[in-house]
């Protein structure tokens, strides 16, 4: 099931080279010479390849221009060959998944064998149309639309996770006890010291998971997936966010970046300023410190991808001293002083005592653009807000909580390095960059142990190939028994 996976089907598309076909209007003066479709079939590795029909000999006879563009929007996964059709869904299944009991799909659709039979015209096409209904209904083709939409469910992870439901239980314990290990700044080595209190007390704690290295790969994991449910969020809902970063220095004087972001989160009314991420750099240079930016960004997902390559052409300043980098001339110095003077209009307080009902309008439309809201709605709402200054309106209400994601100064930053110190104590000044980004993250962001959800970050640990509390085939921890004192304690406990 999981090589489904790889499998791609496209729709077929009618176009010319002077894009003067479409879906919706057809020019009969144009051939079908002019036609570009495509197959999507497999090759050996299960890839998908693209191949292009620019002649009519690929089309079938009965069909004129119009009619090809009927058929291949209605029913997409027909694909022609030598005047002949067939079927990309079926063809990009395998044979043996298809073949149920009372059900079989023809060699012809899968190899692009079907045509048109009759005497004439017309009965060609009622035979080809007749043939293309009955292998939209029929079991095989269906089985094989449930099989392509089923793999893109994640079928298989969902199986993986029920057939191990039973680990979960001890895993879960395992994890809170790490999460919490984190949450309140204990040492890695506690978590043995606390399975064993557990185990003392009755619970199941498992066989695995107890070591310290498993606490610190635990809590890794769980600050990696929350920063991604934080960025799915983010893109999900169209936020809109800014990133402050700083510059500190641990005790084992490394020069460490923290980023934070600027956003709301959950619900868009509640803005939020709150640690992301921390990055080690070798220099305190401004242009180390833009690529490190960029390379921290990329590592959740596609939107922080798309965001780090934008702000390669927006950071002003590439040097130490602060230099630009771009002309005194350049647009975008413009465009961000203009967003300074048209964010002082939002304010009551900058407000003359009268005004008309169309004062602010080009500032708010100017930042209604910045900010990918709706113009007009803003425009509407501003004029209400006017009148009505005390309560924001609903027309309003997306300009404004854009606005409040600038952050006026970096004191979040700095507050939080406080916190960071208490993680990189004298003792624990070894831990890597990586490390202590996932302790500072839980530690100050991350919910409170009472209100922490393990089996989600179960899931993914489970779904990633990596072993749950029980697992058999593994050596168990060794357990080092202290007797120091031991006829002490064999007296103490009479």
């Amino acid at each position: 099931m999981s090589g489904l996976l790889k499998y791609a089907f496209t729709k077929t598309k009618v176009i010319n080279n002077d894009n003067n076909i479409n879906n919706s209007e057809i020019n009969p003066n144009i051939t079908k010479q002019n036609i570009v479709t495509n197959e999507t079939s497999l090759d050996d590795d299960h890839g998908t390849k693209e191949m292009q029909f620019e002649s009519d000999t690929e089309f079938p006879d009965c069909w004129d221009l119009k009619q090809i563009s009927y058929f291949t929007k209605e029913y997409p996964w027909i694909y022609f060959k030598k005047k002949n059709i067939g079927c990309t869904i079926c063809k990009g299944i395998k044979q043996n998944l298809l073949d149920h009991k009372g059900s079989h799909v023809s060699s012809e659709w899968i190899n692009g064998e079907v045509y048109p039979s009759g005497s004439s015209l017309e009965k060609k096409k009622t035979n080809l149309r007749k043939k293309i209904a009955k292998h939209k209904s029929s079991i095989a083709h269906l089985n094989a639309q449930k099989i392509v939409t089923e793999s893109e469910k994640n079928v298989m992870d969902e199986h993986i996770f029920k057939f191990k439901a039973a680990e979960h239980e001890s895993t879960a314990r395992i994890f809170r006890t790490a999460y919490s290990i984190a949450k309140y700044q204990r040492p890695y080595t506690d978590l043995p010291k606390m399975t064993d209190l557990q185990i003392l007390n009755g619970l199941d704690m498992g066989r695995v998971l107890q070591s310290n290295v498993s606490c610190s790969n635990i809590i890794d994991h769980i600050a990696l997936e929350m920063r991604k449910k934080i960025a799915l969020d983010i893109i999900e809902n169209n936020r809109k966010i800014t990133i402050l970063v700083d510059e500190s220095t641990t005790l084992s004087k490394k020069s460490m970046l923290v980023i934070c972001l600027r956003c709301a989160v959950g619900e868009p009314d509640d803005i939020y300023t709150f640690l992301f991420d921390i990055v080690e750099i070798p220099n305190a240079s401004a242009i180390t410190i833009k690529e490190y930016i960029l390379k921290s960004l990329v590592k959740f997902g596609q939107f922080f991808t798309s965001l780090a390559n934008n702000l390669k052409q927006r950071l002003f300043t590439t040097q130490s001293t602060k230099v630009s980098s771009v002309e005194s001339n350049d647009p975008s110095r413009e465009i961000f002083n203009n967003l300074l003077a048209d964010l002082e209009m939002i304010s009551p307080n900058n407000w003359p005592d009268s005004c008309d009902i169309q004062y602010g309008d080009t500032s708010i439309r100017r930042l209604s653009k910045i900010f990918k809201v709706d113009e007009q709605a803003s425009v509407r709402g501003f004029r209400e807000y006017k009148d009505f200054p005390s309560s924001l309106n609903d027309n309003i209400k997306p300009l404004m909580n854009a606005v409040k994601t600038f952050a006026i100064s970096s004191a979040e930053c700095e507050r939080l390095f406080s916190s960071m110190n208490e993680v990189v104590s004298s003792k624990r000044s070894l831990l890597t960059s990586d490390h202590i980004s996932s302790l500072a993250f839980i530690n100050c962001t991350g919910p409170p142990v009472n209100n922490f959800k393990p089996l989600p970050y179960i899931k993914t640990w489970l779904v990633s190939g990596k072993r749950s509390a029980i697992e058999e085939n593994c050596p168990k921890r060794l357990k080092v028994n202290d007797k120091t004192y031991k006829s002490i304690w064999s007296c103490l406990e009479k």
